[in-house]
């Protein structure tokens, strides 16, 4: 493991712990990402906790509330033997995050299935509505990875809310997960959002806010003029085939989901089929604003048989992580990687009364 100064070690580590519940073995996640005893909480943790719930809902008998950490709203334990978990995650309310079947090819991916066209949707989604609200829920079966003739099977509820997208995902052996689904139905159904309430977004508390204020644009690079939230910094290089796209997002702690989860996203976009451990992202050491952070370089076949290539590094700043994202085509990537490097230590971050500039 890397060495961090204690606030950035809790907050990086926790973001590592939490996705080793997805793919180690759990006594040695607690050695291996504990964070040590006398790091302090941060000076305006109490302003990340809502007053009032921002989203209720009524829980199947049977169900067990586990802790949600920090990158997870909530999980519940739906089955133990075979484990099979039910997840809620919100993420900022962009076109992308909510669109219909960007998210469904996504999961399909994820179950090895082939993706589904718009004309598709009607055959694997039912709308629903739910106290005003309307949810599509999504439901999958596939072969089993290892043995075919054991089904695995996905139920995932999508509903928009405000500015975020709230995603509700339950997915496992297709016994299981079959014998739940009139619990998951129950539960999408008795989901409701207080007037009142208070939902955690992408954005930083007010108080310690930290924003990118500064940074060296290398040869080449063409700002876009225009990025909107969660974006907030975005370059194009080159053109044509070989064109490259640098982006950097910033979102709360309680937006991105694990490490696996984010993993396996970008894993998708080169063409890659997802792991289930997070130690086969082999998450190497960066250096962002001078701070450690880490680094994920993947590589694959692509959608057009051209080879593709993510490079993204994650940098905790105040309240918030950032992800500087390099994507393209394999040989243009590596001919920016260096470059690209240089652009996270010329890095630098201040509080709000800072506007953002480049040298």
């Amino acid at each position: 493991m890397f060495s961090y100064p204690s606030r950035v070690a809790l907050s990086l580590s926790l973001f590592l712990a939490a996705a080793c519940l997805a793919g180690c073995d759990r006594d040695e996640q607690i050695r291996a990402y504990s964070a040590p005893k006398d790091v302090p909480p941060p000076d305006n943790a109490g302003a990340l906790v809502p007053s009032t719930p921002p989203v209720t809902w009524t829980v199947p008998a049977g169900w067990k509330p586990l802790p949600a950490g920090q990158m997870r709203f909530a999980n519940f334990l739906v089955n133990e033997k075979p484990e099979v978990m039910l997840t809620v995650v919100p993420l900022p309310g962009t076109a992308t995050s909510g669109a219909l079947l960007p998210n469904v090819n996504r999961w399909e991916k994820e179950l090895g299935l082939p993706p589904s066209t718009e004309a598709d949707l009607p055959r694997v989604v039912k709308h629903l509505d739910v106290s005003g609200v309307g949810v599509d829920v999504v439901d999958l079966t596939a072969p089993g990875k290892q043995k075919p003739d054991e089904k695995q099977r996905m139920l995932a509820a999508i509903v928009p809310r405000s500015e975020q997208i709230w995603f509700f995902k339950m997915s496992g052996p297709g016994d299981v997960v079959t014998a739940q689904a009139g619990n998951f139905d129950a539960f999408v159904r008795s989901i409701r959002f207080p007037s009142h309430g208070v939902a955690p977004t992408s954005q930083p508390s007010a108080a310690g806010a930290v924003k990118l204020s500064k940074w060296t644009t290398p040869p080449g690079w063409e700002q876009d003029s225009q990025a909107a939230p969660p974006r907030v910094l975005s370059f194009h290089i080159g053109e044509g085939p070989q064109a490259v796209q640098m982006i950097v997002t910033r979102f709360g702690q309680g937006d991105i989901g694990t490490f696996l989860d984010n993993v396996n996203r970008w894993r998708g976009q080169v063409g890659l089929p997802p792991v289930d451990d997070v130690k086969q992202a082999n998450p190497l050491e960066a250096k962002v604003a001078g701070s450690d952070a880490f680094l994920v370089d993947i590589t694959g076949p692509g959608e057009d048989g051209q080879a593709r290539r993510v490079v993204v590094a994650i940098a905790f700043q105040g309240q918030d992580f950032y992800f500087f994202k390099l994507q393209g085509s394999d040989s243009a990537v590596g001919a920016q990687k260096d470059a690209f490097l240089k652009f996270l230590g010329s890095v630098q971050f201040a509080g709000d009364a800072v506007e953002p500039k480049a040298d």
